[in-house]
């Protein structure tokens, strides 16, 4: 079976109050955009539900 995921990195950052566009404001140590590939990737190498309601 093959899973595709779309990280939609747009947006100009305006309403968080940033100088620059959404997906390079620092979260942490981090740019956005950097912190979602590393959660989004950790996601594939997971094969089980977190939550156990969900797997029902």
């Amino acid at each position: 079976m093959s899973v595709w995921a779309v990280l939609a990195a747009a947006g100009s950052g305006e309403r968080l109050g940033a100088d620059r566009p959404k997906a390079f404001v620092r979260l942490g140590e981090r740019v956005l955009l950097a912190e979602s590939l590393e959660r989004l990737d950790a996601c594939r190498r997971s094969s089980s539900p977190k939550n156990s309601a969900a797997a029902r």
